[in-house]
């Protein structure tokens, strides 16, 4: 079973011509084995056993002349044409030029079939009890039969008319031309039919990236029509949503803010400052670098437009910025640019290399195009992620602790930002173990679909 479900079509159009074209094949093939079995073969029997009795009657009259008349009748009958009944008899000397056996033509006429040969050696042979060989011209339209009666040769030019049904083809003609125009307006109206539907499913994946599909509106069947205002009402609301989420964390994030900076104020004018002093100024810092999170986290960066980004120049700047850049390596081709929200990807990039940067002595940057997208590996030497945890940290505020990480300050919210990036542009971000260096690997997968969706 799962291996014919590999050879099924996968696609909605193709399953859709499937179902309409593979009955429709199916009967065909029924009428045209019944059509064959019942009508063309047994037509076809019929007009052989009527040509061979035919000439079973002038081979009967042939035996009934006394042996001194027969020279003097075949002279007669040389003449004698039966055009009306569509053939013609004549009378040779035997010799060996006149039983010299007929050309083999099979492929021509009758030879389409065997049965009507079969059909019209056997009838010979029960009805005719001499020997008999018969031959269709290279054109198909005449049959040849040669009856050897002893003293002399008969033979009968028949048209094929008189052997076979001739115009059977024309109900096979007929059958296919019908079928193919019924498949034409099948696949005309598959198409107009299937492509409300690439229309909504194309209008649900801009929408995941943050962008509208200009002229998006309900159309095709019923149901298809209701798929897609269910889809606008699901748009308007989650939208309407995040434009509560943002005024919201807007409104706190300015709360917020206005309460550090008064700390941090308050703490600049004390005249005497300590260790305590210094540890409370820090945890402010902290706080705001906490909040600065928050709200990237909640932000919506798909509101941001595509541009044409040089990846290369990227990736150094954001070695430029990092902590330590000495400790950072770049691989990359000679030139990458692809169609990103800059900012947004500066930020995805930024916190893999950040992550990385903190906790690990080597970090190393690798990029690459392939027939499949861009792929950009953030590596290091630290001490891994396990690989039951890898989806973990990709969960909001999850962090791992471990001997070598314990003083590593962060919120948990860089990976997920990092990945909710890679995903609003199309891609997704994984965790695998690097081999170069045998700590983490972070890769960041982009695909080509990227191309299709610039501003």
């Amino acid at each position: 079973m799962s291996s014919l479900k590999n050879w099924l079509p996968k696609g909605l159009y193709t399953r859709s011509l499937v179902i309409v074209i593979a009955p429709m094949v199916i009967l065909q093939a029924l009428l045209s084995y019944i059509f064959m079995e019942r009508h063309w073969i047994l037509v076809t029997q019929k007009l052989s056993e009527a040509t061979v009795s035919e000439i079973a009657f002038v081979v009967s009259l042939y035996e009934s002349l006394p042996a001194g008349q027969r020279a003097e009748t075949l002279r007669q009958w040389e003449s004698f044409a039966l055009h009306d009944l569509g053939y013609s008899v004549s009378f040779r000397e035997k010799t060996e030029e006149t039983l010299k056996p007929f050309p083999d033509t099979r492929g021509g006429g009758l030879a389409l079939f065997d049965f009507p040969q079969e059909f019209l050696k056997e009838t010979l042979e029960r009805n005719i009890p001499y020997p008999s060989s018969f031959a269709v011209d290279k054109d198909g339209k005449r049959v040849h039969i040669r009856i050897d009666l002893g003293e002399s040769v008969m033979n009968v030019d028949a048209l094929r008319s008189r052997v076979v049904a001739t115009n059977s083809h024309i109900f096979l003609v007929w059958m296919l031309s019908i079928s193919l125009v019924l498949i034409i307006v099948a696949i005309l109206f598959l198409r107009n039919q299937l492509r409300p539907i690439k229309r909504l499913a194309v209008a649900a994946e801009r929408f995941g990236m943050g962008r509208d599909l200009p002229g998006f509106r309900p159309a095709g069947a019923i149901e298809v029509r209701q798929a897609a205002r269910a889809f606008i009402t699901m748009r308007e609301r989650i939208k309407a949503q995040m434009e509560q989420r943002s005024i919201l964390m807007a409104g706190v994030s300015h709360d917020l803010r206005t309460s550090l900076t008064r700390f941090r104020l308050q703490l600049a004018m004390l005249e005497e400052k300590d260790a305590d002093v210094d540890a409370l100024l820090r945890d402010v810092q902290e706080m705001e670098h906490i909040l600065e999170m928050y709200l990237l986290f909640v932000r919506d960066h798909r509101q941001e437009a595509f541009e044409e980004v040089d990846v290369i120049a990227l990736l150094k700047e954001l070695r430029a910025e990092s902590i330590t850049p000495e400790k950072i390596r770049l691989d990359l081709p000679d030139a990458l640019r692809a169609l990103l929200r800059r900012n947004s990807m500066k930020r995805c990039l930024g916190n893999l290399i950040e992550n990385a940067d903190k906790r690990a002595s080597n970090v190393l940057v690798c990029a690459r195009m392939d027939e499949d997208g861009i792929e950009i590996a953030v590596e290091d030497d630290g001490t891994g992620i396990a690989e039951e945890s890898r989806e973990i940290v990709f969960e909001p505020f999850q962090r791992l602790e471990d001997s070598g990480n314990k003083d590593v300050s962060g919120s948990g919210l860089g990976l997920v930002i990092a990945r909710d990036i890679a995903r609003g542009h199309g891609g997704d971000v994984v965790i695998e173990t690097s081999n170069a260096l045998g700590g983490a690997r972070v890769i960041l997968h982009l695909p080509h679909t990227l191309g299709g969706i610039a501003n």
